[in-house]
């Protein structure tokens, strides 16, 4: 797979992701919520789910196609930034003024999105059996963080701390795929 295919299928994951979001949002928009905090709670839930789930499709199908460590784990992270570029361009769009005002959160964005593609990239690239337990871990350990990232920015804790904490799960991240492919040449 030639490495803007993998942007691009990003770019689509996050518009079929948004797609999906507007019909949740329009559905949801006809059920009551006593509280707001629950509601907001609520729809954050849903969007990282959908967000995820679309990430974790397309970096699946590109694990399936490729043998290669490098290949899979290096797609993944393109997806992410994919997806990443979209979202950050939608919010641009949104708001044309504030963008230099707003860029610490477009990192932050860009930051989340490509640690969850990183982590899923690598754990397709490291699995010779993909057991449906495992999956669902990820799975949910991707949605995790995205959600502790997005209730991190509702709640206004530094950029700072949100930064350091992506930076060290990408550094580790990366870290740990060099040793991945570093292991799995010296098994051929």
């Amino acid at each position: 797979m030639h490495k803007l295919e993998a942007l691009f299928w990003g770019i689509l994951a996050a518009l079929a992701a948004l797609v999906i979001e507007f019909i949740i949002l329009i559905i949801h928009q006809s059920i009551t919520v006593q509280t707001p905090a629950v509601g907001l709670t609520y729809g954050i839930s849903l969007a990282v789910f959908v967000e995820e789930f679309f990430k974790y499709t397309v970096i699946w199908k590109i694990s399936l196609k490729e043998k290669s460590v490098t290949t899979v784990f290096l797609n993944a992270f393109l997806v992410g930034v994919g997806f990443s570029l979209i979202e950050i361009a939608l919010n641009i769009l949104n708001r044309p003024d504030s963008w230099r005002t707003l860029f610490p959160a477009y990192l932050g964005l860009f930051l989340i999105h490509t640690a969850t593609a990183s982590i899923l990239g690598y754990y397709f690239a490291s699995q010779k059996k993909r057991l449906l337990k495992n999956n669902i871990l990820v799975f949910l350990l991707i949605i995790f963080w995205h959600f502790c990232f997005n209730l991190a920015v509702m709640y206004k804790i530094s950029y700072l701390a949100i930064y350091f904490v992506l930076l060290a799960l990408l550094a580790l991240l990366f870290l740990s795929f060099f040793k991945l492919k570093n292991s799995s040449l010296r098994s051929l």
